[in-house]
């Protein structure tokens, strides 16, 4: 019942839509792996939206209603020039079958709870920090929260170049590989950005002053969660390889249980550090099982493709 958000949620409705149209032709980069192609378009859309928003800003023209249209300008621009990358051909091509809506729908749905679950589970510190504390001290998890955004596209863009690979597996020797190749890389990665807590103190101090040093320690505690997700989350891509989506909701409910239960007994007393380390160690528990249930249902799946290659030529025809 509050008339000033129906303008903001029109329009965010309408951002949607623009959205779904950008992660379809994104999508056909991405299985196509044209990284290069999907960093630039990104890159284009980010530079149309701070523009505008600098623009605005210096106008003192700056509100919800136009930045929710710059947000959506930067998508819309990115899908207009992805658009024009892909080929013709691939829109004239036939398909040879029936589109297969049952079988994507089935696996799409599971997606779609894990990104809710997630969803949660991701704003969920925060949520609770609003029920139970000041305002003051969710202002200070918010800007160690925003701080590590930035750092977090690492392990997406790792998921982004790792995921077309995954999806192609069909052999254990393939997975086998693909972990001990990985595990050197996210350990690099994660090692390096053990750096962020050595610079956590200047770095904070210059974006925003000395009111928020009480961020510090904050933005520290995350920086290790942030190193564990980059570290264990491109394994967790495997859940496409044996075709079990059911898998990252099973993760992602684990994940969002272990926060709730760790944030209702340390918010209360411990405040936002209190949320920092259950964010910690909800990742770490949470990544913990979720490798677990994970190995579960490779062993499974190597057993009966070893039963199915062992099965004789007469049992397996139709």
């Amino acid at each position: 019942n509050n008339p000033v958000l129906t303008h903001p949620l029109r329009i965010a409705a309408f951002g949607a839509l623009v959205w779904n149209l950008w992660n379809q032709s994104d999508a056909v980069l991405r299985v196509a792996e044209r990284f290069k192609a999907v960093a630039m378009i990104s890159i284009a859309g980010q530079v149309v939206r701070t523009g505008l928003i600098l623009l605005f800003a210096w106008k003192a023209l700056l509100g919800v209603n136009s930045t929710l249209i710059f947000n959506i300008a930067e998508v819309f621009t990115a899908f207009v020039i992805t658009s024009l990358i892909i080929p013709k051909t691939l829109y004239r091509k036939g398909r040879g079958a029936k589109y297969p809506v049952g079988e994507i729908f089935a696996y799409s749905r599971w997606m779609f709870a894990f990104s809710v679950l997630f969803m949660f589970f991701d704003r969920l510190d925060v949520l609770m920090l609003v029920y139970f504390k000041q305002e003051s001290e969710v202002g200070l998890y918010g800007v160690a929260f925003t701080m590590i955004r930035p750092f977090e596209l690492l392990p997406e863009t790792l998921n982004t170049i790792f995921l077309p690979k995954v999806s192609k597996f069909t052999k254990k020797s393939e997975i086998s590989k693909f972990f001990r190749d990985t595990l050197k890389i996210t350990l690099l990665v994660g090692s390096l950005c053990a750096i962020l807590i050595v610079v956590a103190r200047p770095m904070m101090l210059l974006f925003y002053g000395q009111q928020y040093e009480a961020s510090i320690q904050l933005f520290q505690i995350l920086v290790g969660a942030f190193i564990l997700l980059t570290i264990l989350n491109p394994f967790t891509l495997l859940g496409h390889t044996i075709n079990k989506p059911q898998l990252f909701v099973i993760m992602a409910s684990i994940n969002l249980a272990l926060n709730f239960a760790g944030n209702i007994v340390f918010i209360p007393k411990y405040g936002a550090v209190g949320a920092a380390v259950v964010n910690l160690v909800s990742r770490v528990a949470g990544g913990i099982l979720g490798l677990l249930v994970l190995k579960f249902y490779l062993d499974r799946w190597q057993e009966e493709k070893v039963v199915t290659e062992n099965r004789p030529d007469d049992m397996m025809a139709p």
